[in-house]
């Protein structure tokens, strides 16, 4: 922990501040102009891996700035939006196991009304 924290401080314990936003806002911008580019003409960042990193770096950036500026509500609500979207992107590969467990047990039956 104190590693990250001699990142993201000077000499004399001074946050580097205006560094750290842009290279996160240069990588934001990146990572927006490829998905742009991606999904807009086909085209992408040269390599297989060139996106990979990209996307990783702007992850880890990402916790890197919420980190730096955390007694800011904008840190607390990247926080929330990435966790939430984390989240969210879960709930639909939920959704298979519920249909399998719900046919072939007994507790899908449980709506049915008898005759």
């Amino acid at each position: 922990m104190y590693e990250l924290l001699d990142l993201i401080t000077d000499g004399d314990g001074q946050m580097k501040i205006g560094i750290i936003l842009k290279v996160y806002i240069g990588l934001c911008v990146l990572l927006v102009s490829d998905l742009v580019g991606y999904i807009v003409a086909g085209i992408s960042l040269r390599g297989y891996y060139a996106d990979i990193v990209v996307f990783w770096l702007w992850l880890l950036g990402s916790f890197l700035v919420i980190v730096a500026f955390w007694r800011r509500l904008s840190a607390k609500l990247l926080l929330i939006a990435i966790l939430s979207s984390v989240l969210l992107s879960m709930l639909p590969m939920g959704l298979p196991f519920y249909t399998l467990v719900l046919s072939t047990t007994p507790f899908g039956f449980y709506g049915l009304v008898k005759i």
